[in-house]
């Protein structure tokens, strides 16, 4: 059986001239498995989440979910499974973007995952508005803002509905791609990240997990 984790509350501070949600995971056992999750779109894209991606919430230490929900009811039965921390997306009320924010930083033990949607921003793509929203636009792979010795080591995002695994800039970026919705992907997705253990000596790794069609079983 596993020790129990824990989910530290959020705090605020100051980030590019603007302000961002951190929140500390702290596991009870290594390694750490994430469910990572984005735009769910429930009920507009779907009536419901998928058995298959109920399945994956329940297996995970942890579930991060990169925006447009579009329902808060996703929440509460992703959170029923395993903690989760979520952000908004442009799809969201303003009463949800003010309860979650546009972007957190979720910290399990010495490891920086840096959530958000994906669409704000200057950049040319949403693989790299997602990254800028961390490492500061036009910056190239510096760096910017409070903290900024270390900003992240993973981005998840969505938006694009486009299921992404690379790396930049020494930065894992992860885009679930859309567990309801795959308009521009072949399937319906969500990605896993694992996170072997409390030193620095593996780095993270993700896996993008392909889910059933509506209709086509769990």
């Amino acid at each position: 059986m596993r020790d129990p984790a824990t989910l530290v509350a959020a705090t605020v501070r100051p980030w590019h001239n603007a302000y961002m949600k951190t929140v500390a995971f702290r596991p009870g056992t290594w390694p750490v498995r994430l469910l990572c999750v984005s735009d769910t779109h429930v009920p507009t894209r779907a009536r419901r989440l998928p058995d298959a991606l109920l399945t994956e919430a329940s297996r995970a230490d942890l579930v991060v979910h990169a925006g447009d929900l579009v329902s808060r009811e996703v929440l509460i039965v992703l959170g029923a499974r395993a903690p989760v921390v979520a952000v908004a997306g442009n799809m969201d009320t303003a009463e949800t973007e003010q309860e979650l924010g546009r972007a957190a930083v979720v910290e399990v033990g010495p490891w920086r995952i840096g959530l958000v949607h994906g669409d704000e921003g200057g950049e040319r793509d949403t693989p790299s508005r997602a990254l800028a929203t961390f490492l500061g636009a036009g910056l190239g792979c510096r760096p910017a803002g409070a903290g900024a010795e270390r900003a992240v080591d993973v981005v998840v995002f969505g938006h694009s509905h486009q299921p992404l695994v690379d790396t930049r800039c020494g930065v894992l970026l992860v885009n679930p791609g859309s567990a309801t919705d795959c308009r521009f992907a072949p399937w319906p997705s969500c990605a896993t990240l694992t996170l072997e253990g409390p030193e620095r000596n593996t780095p993270p790794r993700a896996e993008i997990r392909r889910l059933p069609r509506p209709g086509q079983g769990r």
